[in-house]
């Protein structure tokens, strides 16, 4: 075993060296069996055994293994539906399983908390005094909104109808535009994300204070999370990658996917099946079937 890990790629030498005497033995057989085929019978069943080894031999090539030198293909989704949002730099997005509306919040000067319906028409609007306010989610039961303010590194507490309950500070320090820009809530912990210098994914208690955090390469910036209960995972959104990415709850990368979207600064999942993502640029609602 240990042979493996530190010579693989004698050892791929070697199986694609295995593979090339394999196919010239069964080019062989064919051939005999064609030249004497009233004499001899060549066994299907050996000719079955030849192909099963050869797939068995490549596929353990990539099995488990990356070369160090192959650049993973990214692959790209597009929208099945788009809509108009009349939101001034809509930003974080929260869906309501209790009554399938959305909510976001606007970035822009004073702010104010926004429930969509579900192809972006504005339900309801609360004005509220914000401090340029990046991320928006829900308590586990629905009945508290909790918002991220980059200006003020905290998380504040809203009721559902927009009455300020409470902040929350945030451990650690901002630079210039660079700070809190998503939340999501699973049981007793808040995630966010620290947008760039550094990029980080960092789990808090409900008091606020730090439990882990651990710096993201994968993306150049990160502008959006969200808990995904189905599979026990996180998505989060990158503006300048332009890309949606699905991680652990650890913060390691398990896929990424190009997007089509200029500015995507908020990310959600409804009824496990979707993932709209809101453009702060362009006013949009995308929708995706959700990737795999």
């Amino acid at each position: 075993m240990t042979l493996i890990l530190t010579d693989f790629h004698g050892f791929k030498s070697v199986y694609i060296s295995l593979i090339c005497v394999i196919s010239g033995l069964f080019c062989v057989l064919r051939n005999i069996n064609y030249l004497i085929i009233k004499k001899i019978t060549l066994s299907i069943r050996l000719q079955q055994i030849l192909i099963l080894l050869q797939l068995i031999i490549l596929s353990n090539l990539n099995c488990g293994r990356n070369d160090p030198g192959d650049t993973p293909t990214i692959q790209s989704i597009s929208p099945i539906a788009v809509y108009n949002l009349n939101i001034p730099e809509p930003s974080g997005l929260v869906f309501n399983t209790k009554d399938s509306t959305f909510y976001t919040v606007s970035d822009g000067v004073g702010g104010a908390i926004y429930q969509i319906s579900i192809d972006g028409q504005i339900v309801n609007t609360y004005s509220v005094n914000g401090n340029d306010m990046e991320g928006i989610t829900f308590s586990d039961n629905y009945d508290t909104l909790y918002v991220a303010e980059e200006g003020s590194r905290q998380i504040i507490k809203y009721s559902t109808t927009g009455i300020k309950i409470s902040p929350i500070n945030v451990s650690g320090t901002n630079s210039y535009n660079n700070g809190l820009e998503g939340i999501a809530v699973k049981g007793n912990s808040f995630f966010v994300v620290n947008e760039k210098s550094p990029a980080a994914f960092i789990e808090l208690n409900l008091q606020g204070e730090k439990l882990y955090e651990v710096n993201i390469s994968y993306a150049l910036d990160l502008s959006d999370i969200c808990y995904d209960p189905v599979e026990d995972i996180i998505w989060l959104v990158s503006h300048e990658s332009q890309s949606l990415f699905k991680i652990s709850l650890a913060g390691q990368l398990i896929k990424q996917w190009k997007i089509p979207v200029v500015q995507p600064e908020g990310v959600t999942i409804v009824n496990g099946r979707f993932v709209y993502i809101v453009c702060d640029k362009e006013a949009k609602l995308y929708v995706f079937n959700k990737p795999i």
